[in-house]
C-alpha cells in the first residue's frame, strides 16, 4: 500500500507462482490463479481494483490459454513476451496492441487479443555493440555476472542501444524481482551467485544515476508507458496540438471506450478535475479526482460492479473544463 501511495504501480503475477504452470495449464486454471490474486491484492492490500491493470505471467510461460484468461479478467496489458532486436540494426519494437498477434520480434503464437496491449520483455546488451544479447530478466542475468560492475554495463549498453542508432528510442523495461536484493532471501541458488546482495542492490543504484544524466530518459510505470503511446509527445513537446492553443482546448474534452471497463479520457489542461459518470436517470455510479499534469490521454478504469450496458454520461469539471460526453457500454 505504501508503495502505491507513492505513485508505483501494483499488477498482478498470479496468486501461487506455482510451476504446475510450466506443463501448459487449463483457461480455468489461469484465471483462477489470476483473479485469486487479484482479489488479495484489493482485499489484503487495500489497492482499488480499478488501479489493477497489467499482468505477467510466472516464468515468462505465456500460452494461448494465460491471454485467454487474462481476456476473460479484461487486462489491459500483458508484459511477458520476450522481444530481440530487429537484425543487426540493435532496432527494438515499440510497445503495441494484440490486435494482429504477438509483433516483430516477439517469440511465441498466442493469437489476436483486441485491445490487448504487450509491453515487451525486450533482451539486454551483454555487449556495447548490442550483442550477444539474452533475456533481460535480472533473474537470467544475475548468473552471469561477475562483478557489480558487470551487471551496471549490461544496463547502460542496453540503455544506449535506443539512442545509439538515431532511428528510434524504444522504451527500456528490464524485469527485477525484489527479493534479489533482500536480505531475508537465502534460497541457495541465489547466495551462491558471485555477486553479492549489497553489490546486487548497488548496481541498480548506478544505472539509475547514469540513466539520470539522460536528458531523454524518464523513469514511468507500464501504465503511464501506455497512456502515453496513446498520445504522445516529444520533450520539446512535438506532437502536442493544443500547445498554447487555449482558445480552442477548452472544448476538446472527449471520452471513449478502450477496453472493457477502461476508458479513455482527453484533458485539454493540467490541472485537477472531477470526474464524474451517471446514468442517463441521473443516478451518479462513479467519480474521481485526476490530477493531470499535463494536456493529454488518460486511461480510466472503471469498477466493473458498476459497469453496465447502456448510455453512461461523462462529465469533467475543472480548470477550462466544464462539459459533458455520453458513452456507450
Amino acid at each position: 500500500m505504501k508503495a502505491h501511495s507513492m505513485g508505483h504501480e501494483i499488477a498482478n503475477h498470479t496468486h501461487d507462482h506455482d510451476e504446475a504452470l510450466l506443463n501448459g495449464v487449463s483457461q480455468d486454471k489461469w484465471y483462477e490463479e489470476m483473479k485469486t490474486c487479484h482479489d488479495w491484492i484489493v482485499n489484503n492490500m487495500g489497492i482499488p481494483a480499478e488501479d489493477i491493470w497489467g499482468f505477467r505471467t510466472p516464468f515468462l510461460c505465456q500460452t494461448a490459454t494465460s491471454f485467454a484468461a487474462m481476456d476473460q479478467i479484461k487486462f489491459l496489458y500483458d508484459c511477458s513476451i520476450t522481444h530481440e532486436p530487429k537484425d543487426y540494426d540493435r532496432i527494438f519494437i515499440w510497445p503495441y496492441t494484440l490486435d494482429n498477434g504477438v509483433g516483430p520480434g516477439g517469440s511465441g503464437n498466442f493469437g489476436n487479443h483486441p485491445g490487448m496491449w504487450e509491453i515487451p520483455v525486450y533482451n539486454a546488451a551483454l555487449d556495447p555493440s548490442g550483442y550477444p544479447h539474452m533475456c533481460g530478466m535480472d533473474f537470467s542475468i544475475w548468473p552471469r555476472m561477475l562483478t557489480k560492475n558487470d551487471m551496471v554495463n549490461v544496463l547502460k549498453w542496453s540503455l544506449d542501444m535506443r539512442p545509439g542508432t538515431g532511428k528510434n528510442r524504444a522504451p527500456m523495461t528490464v524485469g527485477m524481482h525484489p527479493d534479489l536484493y533482500s536480505p531475508s532471501n537465502d534460497e541457495q541458488l541465489v547466495t551462491s551467485w558471485p555477486v553479492k546482495l549489497e553489490d546486487r542492490k548497488q548496481s541498480i543504484v548506478e544505472f539509475i544515476d547514469y540513466a539520470l544524466t539522460k536528458q531523454f530518459v524518464r523513469f514511468v510505470s507500464a501504465k503511464q508507458l501506455i497512456q502515453w503511446m496513446r498520445k504522445p509527445v516529444g520533450l520539446d513537446e512535438t506532437g502536442n496540438s493544443h500547445k498554447n492553443n487555449k482558445a480552442t482546448t477548452a472544448q476538446k474534452f472527449s471520452v471513449k471506450r478502450i477496453h472493457g471497463n477502461k476508458l479513455q479520457l482527453f484533458i485539454p489542461h493540467s490541472g485537477m478535475y472531477t470526474i464524474a459518470i451517471s446514468m442517463v436517470n441521473g443516478r451518479r455510479i462513479f467519480s474521481k479526482q485526476l490530477s493531470a499534469i499535463h494536456a493529454g490521454a488518460f486511461i480510466l478504469s472503471l469498477p466493473e460492479s458498476r459497469v453496465s450496458s447502456g448510455i453512461l454520461i461523462v462529465s469533467c469539471k475543472g480548470k477550462n473544463c466544464l462539459t459533458k460526453s455520453k458513452i456507450f457500454l
